[in-house]
C-alpha cells in the first residue's frame, strides 16, 4: 500500500531526507526517470534496452529518437504558441492585467508550467512579493512536498517546498542544510534545519540568525486566504492525485523504435565495406611475411576453367520487416499520444488537408486533448493572476485593483485559412441579410 504524507512529522529532528515514504520515493524517482527522458538521455532509462544491444555485440545505445521532447513541446507550442487573450470585467482598460502580465513574464511562465505539467504531472506555480510586485513563479515538482487529508487525498492541508544546500565555511568545513516553505492558506512557515548524513538535524532558530535569510521572518501572513502555491495536474483520476505523466504510455514503444534503429544502423555499417571471396588465383605472397594476401585495384586475374571471378559478400537481411515493424510501432506512438504524423510533416496527409477545417478534423485526438489541457491550466492560471492582485492590493502597489471575472480567450495553435475564413463571414453575412429581409416582410 502506498502511503501518502499527511503530517508534517517529516520535517522533524532525527527524520530523513529526502523523505522516506514509498509515495514519495515513487514520485520523485519517476520525476528523475521522466527528466532524463525529456533531455534525451535515453541510455540512463532504458536499462533492458542496454541489455539487448550490448548482447548484440554493442557497448552503447547508438541513437536517442527524443519523440519525448518533441510530443512535450507540440502540445505547448499549441497551447501557448498564440498568446491566450486575458481580460477581467473590473480592469476595463485591461492596463493593470497587462503590467502584472508583463512583469512577470506570465506567458513564458505558463509555457514552462505546461511542460512540467506534460512530462511530471503535476505543474507547479508559485506566488510571491518581491518587495516591489507580486511575483508569479514556476516551480519544479521535485520540490514539492503536499501533505494531505488522511480521509480526502485530493484535499491538500499543506504546500510544503523543501531543498537543500551546502556552505563551505573558512575552514573548508562543509555543512549541509535544509530549508523549507511550509505553506498553509493565509501563512507561510519558513524553517532551516542542519542535515547530517541524510538526518534531519537542529533547527536554525529563528531563520534570520542565517546571514543567507536575515531580512526573513519565521512566518509570514500573506493577506490572502489561498494557498500560494496552486499545482496543475495532467490527467488526474479518483483514485491518482498527482494525476499522470504523459510518458507512462509511450516510453515502451519508444524503446522498441530506438532498438529496431539502432540493429538496422549496425547491419547497415557492418555492410558498408563487405568482403571479397574468389579463386585462390587472387591471392599473393607478402615479401615480408610470407603470409598469403590480396591486394585489388588494376589487377588481371586468369582464372581456370570452372573458377568463380571474385565477387563481393553482401548481405540479405530481409530489412522491410524491420522499418515495417517501425511503421507499426510509429502508427501506435501517434494514438497512444493523441497526436498524427500531420503534425510533423507528413506530406501525404497534408495533401489532405486543404482547408483548416479538414486539418481541424486530421487533428481532431490532438485539439481534444488541448481542449482538456486548457480544462486543467485556465482555472488555475485565472487563480493565480487574482491572487497576485490581491497581494498587491493589500500590498498598496500603485495603480493596483482585485481583479475579478476573469476570462481567457484560447486560440487552438493551427494556421488559419483565410480564404475560409472570407467564405464563411460572407456566408454569415448572407444569411443575417436573409434573415433581415425575412422580418422585414412579416
Amino acid at each position: 500500500m502506498i502511503l501518502l504524507l499527511t503530517n508534517l512529522n517529516f520535517l522533524s529532528t532525527g527524520m530523513c531526507f529526502p523523505v522516506d515514504d514509498l509515495d514519495t520515493k515513487l514520485r520523485l524517482e519517476s520525476y528523475e526517470k521522466n527528466k532524463l527522458l525529456f533531455e534525451g538521455k535515453h541510455s540512463s532509462v532504458f536499462t533492458d534496452l542496454n541489455r539487448l544491444l550490448r548482447e548484440d555485440e554493442s557497448s552503447v545505445l547508438a541513437f536517442s529518437l527524443n519523440w519525448h521532447r518533441r510530443l512535450t513541446t507540440t502540445f505547448a507550442n499549441m497551447l501557448w504558441g498564440e498568446t491566450p487573450n486575458i481580460s477581467s470585467k473590473n480592469d476595463s482598460n485591461g492596463d493593470y492585467l497587462k503590467s502584472l502580465i508583463e512583469y512577470n513574464d506570465f506567458y513564458n511562465i505558463g509555457y514552462e508550467t505546461t511542460l512540467d505539467v506534460l512530462r511530471y504531472s503535476p505543474g507547479i506555480i508559485k506566488i510571491g512579493f518581491d518587495g516591489e510586485r507580486a511575483t508569479i513563479e514556476s516551480q519544479s515538482p521535485f520540490f514539492w512536498y503536499p501533505v494531505v487529508n488522511p480521509d480526502n487525498i485530493k484535499k491538500i492541508q499543506y504546500h510544503v517546498l523543501a531543498w537543500t544546500f551546502e556552505e563551505i565555511d573558512w575552514e573548508g568545513k562543509k555543512t549541509t542544510l535544509l530549508r523549507s516553505e511550509i505553506h498553509s492558506k493565509g501563512k507561510v512557515e519558513n524553517r532551516l534545519y542542519e542535515l547530517d548524513n541524510g538526518k534531519i538535524g537542529k533547527q536554525i532558530k529563528p531563520i534570520s540568525s542565517h546571514p543567507r535569510y536575515k531580512t526573513l521572518k519565521d512566518e509570514q501572513n500573506t493577506g490572502v486566504n489561498e494557498f500560494l502555491i496552486i499545482p496543475i495536474y495532467n490527467l488526474a483520476t479518483s483514485d491518482n492525485s498527482f494525476g499522470q505523466s504523459d510518458y507512462e504510455d509511450i516510453n515502451s514503444l519508444i524503446e522498441q523504435l530506438e532498438l529496431r534503429i539502432c540493429q538496422i544502423t549496425r547491419i547497415l555499417n557492418r555492410h558498408s565495406l563487405p568482403n571479397m571471396a574468389g579463386p585462390e588465383s587472387c591471392l599473393s605472397t607478402d615479401p615480408d611475411s610470407g603470409e598469403m594476401i590480396f591486394i585489388s585495384g588494376n589487377k588481371y586475374w586468369p582464372l581456370e576453367s570452372g573458377e568463380a571471378p571474385p565477387v563481393y559478400i553482401t548481405y540479405d537481411g530481409k530489412l522491410d520487416s524491420g522499418f515495417k515493424q517501425m511503421e507499426f510501432l510509429l502508427d501506435q506512438l501517434y494514438a497512444l499520444s493523441e497526436t498524427s504524423s500531420i503534425l510533423f510533416g507528413d506530406p501525404k496527409k497534408l495533401q489532405r488537408a486543404d482547408s483548416s477545417a479538414a486539418l481541424k478534423r486530421l487533428l481532431i485526438s490532438t485539439l481534444s486533448k488541448i481542449n482538456r489541457l486548457k480544462l486543467s491550466i485556465d482555472p488555475k492560471i485565472k487563480k493565480a493572476l487574482k491572487i497576485a492582485s490581491q497581494i498587491e492590493v493589500q500590498k498598496k502597489v500603485p495603480d493596483a485593483v482585485e481583479i475579478v471575472d476573469i476570462k481567457t480567450l484560447w486560440r487552438d495553435g493551427l494556421p488559419e485559412d483565410p480564404k475560409e475564413i472570407a467564405e464563411i463571414a460572407n456566408l454569415e453575412g448572407t444569411e443575417a441579410e436573409e434573415l433581415k429581409n425575412e422580418i422585414a416582410i412579416e
